[in-house]
C-alpha cells in the first residue's frame, strides 16, 4: 500500500450478500442495509481462489490491504426508526491455505444504536476494539473484506421493507487526525555525537491542520533533543518530514539508552495528539553478541594455558580452512544453510588467530548475503530450507558482522547494505511472530531477528523481540511446560530451546539486561497458541498434566533433562528425536549453545557432570570453563518422572552393579508435542542397557517433507504399544496412576482414553501438492489409491473411546508389561514390539497359517507399509529371540540410532498372555533409499505391447500377462528417475529394478523363463545375476519373492535400459512377468521386525516380559498363571512371582497393587516387595 494513503472508501468496493458468491462492483454510492441480511464489501479485482504470491519467505497478496498501523473504521448510518438497532461490523482477515483456496477469518465488533435527533448515527470503531486476539495482530496485514449486519431490537418493528438502514459513509481511516511514521525508532551514537531520526507526518483529514511537536519529559534525562521544524501547517491529506536530533551525553554508559517521548499535537487539540517514542543509545563497541572484548581475552588466555583449549581451537581453524564458500546462488536462495554455521565457526577462528585468508572468505560471504542487487533484498530468502533455518542463518550472519564490524575490512557501503538487509529480515520476523505460532521454529526466527537488532544497536527492536508478541518472554512463558520440558517434548528441541534462551541471555548482558535469573509468569491456557484448535487434522497443541509452578525460567529447561540422562549423558528418543547426547555445543556443527553456555551462565554442578562426559569436539571453545568438578548428586542412578511431558524413567537398583549394567526403561503418557508429537501414549519408549538402545521413535525415519512422516513415522503402529484395529491413537490426555521406586523393582502405571482412527490420509500436505496421488508420484513411492479416497490429509474411521492401561515393572534382570485395553465394540487389539535381528520364535504350540505381502492391505492405514508377514496361531508362552548390536560388524542400514556403545545386545521377548492368540512377524519399512520413478515398456517387433509407470519402492509392482503370439523379437525397456526429496531436491537411490520371474508360454503350455534364454543387454546393469538382488540378497518385489528375477536397473540414469530376447523357434503366445523394485536390499537377517500379538474382543489383556542382555540370558523360563500373575525362573535357581491387582478397575484413583516375591528353588523366601498406591 502507498504509505501516504489515509482513507479507504469501502462503499467503492464490490458488494453483495454474505456468501460472497455474487458480488457486484459499486460506484461508491450509499447502501441500503436490510436488517437481518448481511452485506459484504470485498476489495475489487478478486478473480481466483488463491491470489498469494511469495518472494522468498515474504508473502504478498495484491487483493488485500495492510491495516496493521491504521486507526479504525468510520460509518454514518441513517436510522428510519427510533427503535434500538444492533449493528455488527466484521473485518475479513485473509489466510493463506495454499495450495487450497484462500480463506477469510472474520473478527467482530458489536454496538447498539438509537436514532439521534439528526437521524444520522456516526459510528467510530478503533481496530483495537474488535474481538480478535491481540497476540495474533499480524493477521491484519491482509484484509480482504468488510461485512455489515443489522438487527432491530425493539419489541414491535415495522416490516423490513420500511426499515432499511441507509449507510451513507463507510471508511477505513489511518488516523483520527495525524499519522506519524518513522522507519527507524532507535539509533546509537558515540558520546557527544548526534543520533538522527526522520519522522513523516501525514494529515489524515480534509482540513488544514497546524501541528506542534513537543518532548514529554519524565525528569532526569541527559540527552538533548532538537526538533526541526517544531511546528508546521499541513494542507488536507498532505505530509511533511520532521528531523529529530538527539545528542548523546557522556554520562550515559556505553550500551545505555534513554527514551525520547514526542507528542505531535494538531491545532491545539491535545486529545488528538499522536505520540512516538525514540530509543537512543550510547554506542557500544563491537563485538558483544557472543562475548565482549574482555571475555574474548579470557578465551585467548584459556587457549594459551590449557592444551585442550588449544587443541579445540585447532579444530575450529581446521574446519574454517576446509570450508569452501561457493558463489552466491542465482536461484531462489543464496546459500545452503550450513554455510552460515561455517561462517560463524570461521569468524571465531579468525577472531582468535587473525588469519587473513579466513577474513577474506568471511567478507565475501557477508557481502553475498547483503548485496542489494543479487542478495537478500532481491531473493528475500537467504538459505535453502525453512524459515526456522533462516532465523538460524541470520543469527550466524549477525555474529559474523558483529565480529568484523571494527576490523577495517568493511566499508561504508557494506554497513549500509547490512543495515538494509537486517531490517528487511527484522520486518519479516516481526510479522511472522504475530500470527500465532510458538515453537522451536518461531524461537529460532525470533533469535535471528534479535541478534540482527543487537548488531544494529536498535533498542526498540531489541525490546520488541524480548518482550513483544512472540518474543523471549512469550516463548519462555508459553513454550516451557510446568515440568520444565519444552512443549514439543523432543529432546533435541528441549536442548535447542534452552540453548537459544541462554544465547539471548548472554547477548543481552552488554545492554544492561540480565535475563539469567528472570522468572516470567506461567501461562495456564490449555494449549500453546491462542485461538481455536489447530485446523490441521490430528495436530494437538494441548498442554496436559499438573500445574505446580507459577513461573518459568531458563534453568527449568536445562534441569528438566538431567534426571533422564544416563551415566554417559545420553537420553532416550521421544517424539521426533533419536537417542541424544547432551553436549557442550550443538552437534553437527550448528554452533548453537548447549551445556557449556549453561554452566558459564548458571554454574550448576550438575551441568558440569554432563560436560565431563563430552568429547573435546562437543565442547564450546568460547564458554568452556577449565577444571570442572563433578557433583555428588548422580541423578542417572534414580528413577524419575515428568508429568507434563509425560515420561516415566524406571531404573533397576541392583546393588553392586555398575551403572552401565542397570536396566532403564521409559514409558510415555504425556503432552502430544505439537507437530513433532507421536501418537503413542501408553507406549514403551525405550529400553537401554550397556549403553545400547534397542529402539527409538526415529529408528525408521522419513523426513518432514514426505508423506511417510505423518502417514507412518509418527503413527501408533510404529511404537511398542497396544494398538486398536491397526489405527492411530487420537491425542488425549494420559495419566500417571502409579509410580514406585523401590529396591527390588521399579513400577509405574499409566492410562489413556482415546478414540482411534486412520492416520491423516496421505500424511500432511507438503510442497504445494493438491492430491495424495501427486505427492506419492513426486516422491517416487507408489501407494494404492482407493476409488473413494478420503480428503487428502484427513483422518477417518474413528472408533469409540477405548481405555488403555499399561503397568511397567523393571526388575534387576528384565522388564514386564501388563496391558489392559477395553472398548464398547469388538476390535483387533495388538501388542506391538519392534526390534532388529529376529533369530527365532519358540513356543510349545505354534503353527504357521499364512504369509501375506502386507500386514493390512487397507490403503487408508499405515499397516500397509509393514510387509512380508508370517502369521502364526500360538498358545502362550512364546519367546522371540532378537540378536543385534552396535559397531562396524553390525548392519544398521535404514535405521537411525545414535550414541550406542559397541557390542552385542540380545533381546528376548516373551508373550505370556493371552493363552491363545495370533502372532504376526513382518518387515518394518526401513529407509533404504530405494524409491524412484519407474517407467517401463514391453515391445514386440517394435510395437508397444504394454507400458506403465509408478513409484518403485517398498510397494509397487505391476503384474503383466501379455499376448505375444507371432512376436519374434521381444524388448523389455526400463527408465528410472529420481523422486523429489526435502525442499524439492532430487534423491539418490540404490539399484533395485527387476523383471520378476518373466517367462513365455507356448500354445502347448510349456513355459520358458527368460532367465534361461540368451539375453542381450543394453544399458542394463546385470548385477549379481538371476534371482539375486544388487546387494547379494533375494529378490522381493512388493514382498513377493522372485527366484528367477532378471536384473533391469539401467546402467546410466536417464537412458533407457533394454533387455532383448529372441523368441524365434519358441512359438510363444504369452508373456507373464512382474516389474518393480527390490526390497529389502541384501542380507535380510538384521532387518527391523514388527512382532505383533493379536487378540480380538471387546477387551484384552496382554502380559509381556523383555530381557535385554549382552551374552547370557538370566531367564530360564517365564509363564503366566493369569493375566495378573507371572512366574519367572532365573539362572541360579531363583524364582520370582509378580502379582498385580486392580488393573481393570475403573475409577479416578484405582488401588493398583504390585508385589514381587523371590524364592529359591525350594520355595524359601529370599526377597519381597509390595506397594499399593492410591
Amino acid at each position: 500500500m502507498d504509505t501516504t494513503q489515509t482513507i479507504i472508501n469501502i462503499l467503492a468496493w464490490d458488494r453483495g450478500r454474505s456468501d460472497e458468491t455474487e458480488l457486484a462492483s459499486a460506484s461508491g454510492e450509499e447502501l441500503l442495509l436490510a436488517p437481518g441480511q448481511a452485506t459484504v464489501f470485498r476489495l475489487p479485482g478478486v478473480h481466483w481462489d488463491n491470489h498469494w504470491l511469495r518472494t522468498g519467505f515474504v508473502s504478498n497478496n495484491e487483493y488485500s490491504v495492510d491495516l496493521r498501523d491504521w486507526y479504525g473504521l468510520e460509518l454514518e448510518a441513517e436510522l428510519p426508526l427510533g427503535e434500538p438497532l444492533e449493528l455488527t461490523v466484521e473485518i475479513g482477515l485473509l489466510r493463506d491455505k495454499g495450495p487450497l483456496p484462500e480463506e477469510l477469518e472474520y473478527v467482530h465488533y458489536h454496538c447498539l444504536l438509537v436514532r439521534p435527533e439528526s437521524g444520522i448515527n456516526k459510528v467510530v470503531v478503533p481496530f483495537d476494539q474488535f474481538d480478535d486476539m491481540k497476540a495474533l495482530a499480524g493477521k491484519w496485514k491482509f484484509v480482504r473484506s468488510v461485512r455489515l449486519l443489522a438487527a432491530w431490537k425493539g419489541e414491535s418493528i415495522r416490516p423490513a421493507v420500511e426499515s432499511g438502514i441507509s449507510i451513507r459513509q463507510l471508511k477505513l481511516r489511518r488516523s483520527r487526525g495525524i499519522h506519524v511514521h518513522a522507519p527507524v525508532l532507535s539509533r546509537s551514537a558515540e558520546a557527544g555525537q548526534v543520533a538522527g531520526y526522520k519522522l513523516e507526518l501525514i494529515n489524515c483529514t480534509g482540513d488544514v491542520q497546524t501541528l506542534t511537536l513537543t518532548q514529554e519529559r519524565y525528569g532526569g534525562e541527559t540527552m538533548g533533543v532538537s526538533i526541526y521544524p517544531e511546528a508546521c501547517l499541513l494542507e488536507p491529506w498532505a505530509s511533511c518530514e520532521v528531523s529529530v536530533q538527539v545528542e548523546v551525553s557522556g554520562r550515559v554508559a556505553p550500551g545505555g539508552h534513554e527514551v525520547q517521548k514526542l507528542a505531535i499535537i494538531p491545532g491545539g487539540r491535545g486529545d488528538l495528539a499522536e505520540r512516538i517514542e525514540l530509543f537512543t543509545l550510547r554506542a557500544l563497541q563491537h563485538p558483544y553478541i557472543k562475548l565482549v572484548e574482555p571475555e574474548w581475552e579470557e578465551v585467548q588466555t584459556k587457549v594459551q594455558e590449557h592444551a585442550w583449549a588449544s587443541e579445540l581451537l585447532g579444530m575450529y581453524v581446521q574446519r574454517a580452512q576446509q570450508w569452501v564458500l561457493p558463489p552466491v546462488g542465482t536461484g531462489a536462495h543464496l546459500y545452503e544453510s550450513h554455510h552460515a554455521h561455517e561462517a560463524e565457526n570461521a569468524v571465531i577462528a579468525w577472531k582468535l588467530t587473525g588469519r587473513k585468508d579466513l577474513a577474506e572468505k568471511l567478507v565475501a560471504f557477508l557481502r553475498g548475503v547483503v548485496d542489494p542487487e543479487n542478495g537478500y533484498p532481491k531473493t528475500r530468502k537467504a538459505c535453502h530450507q525453512e524459515l526456522v533455518h533462516e532465523g538460524e542463518f541470520f543469527k550466524h550472519v549477525a555474529v559474523v558482522y558483529d565480529l568484523l564490524f571494527d576490523s577495517g575490512l568493511l566499508n561504508a557501503e557494506d554497513h549500509r547494505n547490512v543495515e538494509r538487509t537486517f531490517r528487511l529480515f527484522i520486518e519479516l520476523i516481526d510479522w511472522a511472530l504475530s500470527v500465532g505460532g510458538i515453537s522451536n521454529w518461531t524461537l529460532a526466527e525470533m533469535v535471528g531477528a534479535l541478534y540482527c537488532s543487537q548488531a544494529l544497536q536498535d533498542m526498540e527492536r531489541m525490546n520488541r523481540f524480548l518482550y513483544g508478541i512472540g518474543g523471549y518472554t512469550d516463548h519462555l512463558s508459553k513454550g516451557t511446560l510446568d515440568d520444565g520440558w519444552w512443549y514439543e517434548c523432543s529432546v533435541g528441541y528441549n536442548l535447542m530451546a534452552a540453548g537459544l534462551f541462554s544465547e539471548i541471555t548472554q547477548s543481552s548482558r552488554p545492554w544492561g539486561i540480565n535475563l539469567a535469573e528472570v522468572w516470567v509468569p506461567a501461562q495456564y491456557h490449555d494449549q500453546i497458541t491462542p485461538g481455536d484448535k489447530p485446523d490441521i487434522d490430528g495436530l494437538s497443541l494441548d498442554i496436559w498434566g499438573p500445574s505446580r509452578f507459577n513461573y518459568r525460567s531458563i534453568t527449568q529447561l536445562w534441569d528438566s533433562l538431567l534426571p533422564f540422562a544416563d551415566y554417559r549423558g545420553v537420553l532416550f528418543g521421544i517424539n521426533d528425536s533419536a537417542e541424544t547426547k547432551m553436549p557442550g555445543i550443538s552437534p553437527r556443527g550448528y554452533m548453537d549453545a548447549r551445556y557449556d553456555l549453561a554452566y558459564y551462565l548458571f554454574r550448576k554442578p550438575e551441568y558440569a557432570d554432563i560436560l565431563l562426559t563430552c568429547d573435546l569436539a562437543d565442547r564450546d571453545l568460547l564458554y568452556a570453563i577449565p577444571e570442572l568438578q563433578p557433583s555428588t548428586s548422580k541423578p542417572y542412578l534414580r528413577s524419575a518422572h515428568a508429568d507434563n511431558s509425560g515420561v516415566a524413567m524406571l531404573r533397576s537398583q541392583t546393588e553392586g552393579r555398575d551403572a552401565n549394567e542397570q536396566i532403564q526403561a521409559v514409558v510415555k503418557y504425556g503432552s502430544h508435542g505439537g507437530a513433532h508429537g507421536h501418537y503413542d501414549r501408553v507406549s514403551l519408549l525405550s529400553i537401554m542397557r550397556y549403553g545400547r538402545s534397542f529402539y527409538n521413535p526415529e529408528n525408521i525415519w522419513y523426513n518432514y517433507h514426505t508423506f511417510m512422516y505423518k502417514f507412518y513415522v509418527q503413527t501408533s503402529i510404529t511404537h511398542n504399544m497396544v494398538v486398536v484395529d491397526r489405527k492411530q491413537q487420537d491425542p488425549s490426555e494420559g495419566r500417571l496412576l502409579q509410580f514406585h521406586g523401590g529396591k527390588l523393582f521399579q513400577a509405574c502405571t499409566v492410562e489413556n482414553e482415546a478414540k482411534w482412527s486412520y492416520p491423516p490420509y496421505g500424511g500432511w500436505r507438503v510442497d504445494g501438492d493438491k492430491t495424495f496421488r501427486e505427492r506419492a508420484w513426486n516422491e517416487g513411492r507408489y501407494v494404492p489409491m482407493p476409488e473413494e479416497a478420503p480428503e487428502y490429509s484427513r483422518r477417518t474411521g474413528f472408533t469409540e473411546v477405548v481405555l488403555q492401561r499399561r503397568l511397567t515393572v523393571v526388575t534387576d534382570d528384565y522388564v514386564v508389561l501388563f496391558d489392559y485395553v477395553s472398548g464398547e465394540m469388538e476390535h483387533d487389539y495388538e501388542s506391538l514390539f519392534h526390534c532388529k535381528g529376529l533369530v527365532s520364535l519358540e513356543a510349545e504350540q505354534m503353527e504357521l497359517i499364512t504369509h501375506t505381502e502386507q500386514l493390512d492391505p487397507d490403503p487408508l492405514g499405515s499397516a500397509q507399509f509393514i510387509t512380508d508377514c508370517d502369521w502364526y496361531e500360538v498358545s502362550s508362552p512364546i519367546k522371540a529371540h532378537f540378536k543385534t548390536g552396535f559397531g562396524p560388524k553390525y548392519d544398521h542400514r535404514g535405521n537411525r540410532t545414535y550414541h550406542n556403545e559397541d557390542g552385542p545386545l540380545n533381546m528376548d521377548h516373551y508373550t505370556l498372555w493371552p493363552p491363545q492368540f495370533d502372532v504376526i512377524v513382518g518387515n518394518d519399512p526401513e529407509f533404504l533409499e530405494v524409491d524412484k520413478r519407474l517407467f517401463y515398456q514391453v515391445r514386440g517387433d517394435g510395437h508397444v505391447l504394454a507400458e506403465g509407470q509408478f513409484g518403485a519402492w517398498i510397494l509397487g509392482r505391476d503384474d503383466l500377462d501379455i499376448t505375444v503370439e507371432g512376436i519374434q523379437s521381444l524388448e523389455l525397456a526400463v527408465t528410472v528417475e529420481e523422486g523429489s526429496g526435502e525442499h524439492g531436491v532430487s534423491k539418490p537411490f540404490k539399484k533395485t529394478i527387476f523383471w520378476g520371474d518373466p517367462y513365455v508360454e507356448n500354445a502347448a503350455g510349456e513355459q520358458f523363463y527368460l532367465a534361461d534364454l540368451p539375453l542381450v543387454l543394453e544399458n542394463t546393469d546385470s548385477g549379481n545375476g538371476i534371482g539375486v538382488d544388487y546387494y547379494g540378497g533375494p529378490v522381493k518385489i512388493a514382498a513377493k519373492a522372485f527366484p528367477n528375477a532378471v536384473p533391469a536397473e539401467p546402467q546410466f540414469q536417464g537412458q533407457e535400459g533394454i533387455i532383448r530376447v529372441d523368441l524365434t523357434g519358441h512359438e510363444a503366445v504369452r508373456l507373464v512377468a512382474s516389474i518393480g523394485g527390490d526390497y529389502p536390499l541384501g542380507d535380510e537377517s538384521s532387518r527391523r521386525k514388527l512382532l505383533s500379538s493379536r487378540f480380538r474382543g471387546t477387551s484384552a489383556r496382554f502380559v509381556s516380559v523383555i530381557e535385554p542382555y549382552e551374552h547370557q540370558a538370566m531367564i530360564i523360563s517365564a509363564a503366566a498363571q493369569s493375566a495378573d500373575e507371572i512366574r519367572v525362573e532365573l539362572a541360579g535357581g531363583r524364582i520370582q512371582t509378580i502379582r498385580v491387582g486392580a488393573l481393570e478397575k475403573r475409577g479416578e484413583a484405582p488401588d493398583l497393587e504390585v508385589e514381587l516375591v523371590e524364592t529359591d528353588a525350594e520355595g524359601k523366601l529370599l526377597r519381597k516387595e509390595n506397594t499399593v498406591i492410591n
